[in-house]
């Protein structure tokens, strides 16, 4: 019998307003998710941070918690969630996705993993591209 790895998944939710309502609604959508498909979990709750600014301090224990190996899985009800500026945000996941092998887990998204590397790959060719079309 093959030996199964735990998945230790990060919930991530953020809130823009300081709205204990909305923040608790994402996280028992996570939890429910999280358990009906076998993760153990850490819930990570940015609670009236706006999703611009990565400098939050559950986004940062997040990423501290990835690169000590305890997270193996991040899981958000959307990827907006993880930040607002979707470039900054892909990269940043991306990174983590290389780096730590982790999975990225959208509620309403699906498994984001492959789209990311692939869709920021498919933005770096292109970019490199019209610099090339540009510099001619």
């Amino acid at each position: 019998m093959e030996h199964q790895p735990i998945k230790r998944a990060a919930l991530y939710c953020r809130t823009v307003n300081k709205n204990s309502f909305a923040i608790e609604n994402q996280l028992e959508k996570l939890r429910q998710f999280a358990e009906e498909n076998g993760f153990d979990y850490q819930a990570y709750l940015d609670n009236g941070y706006n999703g611009l600014n990565f400098e939050r301090p559950a986004f940062k224990r997040m990423l501290r918690a990835i690169d000590t190996g305890k997270i193996n899985a991040v899981i958000a009800l959307r990827l907006d969630r993880f930040g607002r500026n979707m470039f900054e945000t892909i990269s940043l996941l991306r990174e983590q996705i290389e780096r730590n092998k982790i999975e990225v887990l959208s509620i309403y998204e699906g498994n984001l993993t492959a789209d990311i590397c692939n869709g920021l790959s498919r933005c770096e060719k292109l970019a490199r591209k019209s610099k090339d079309i540009l510099s001619r």
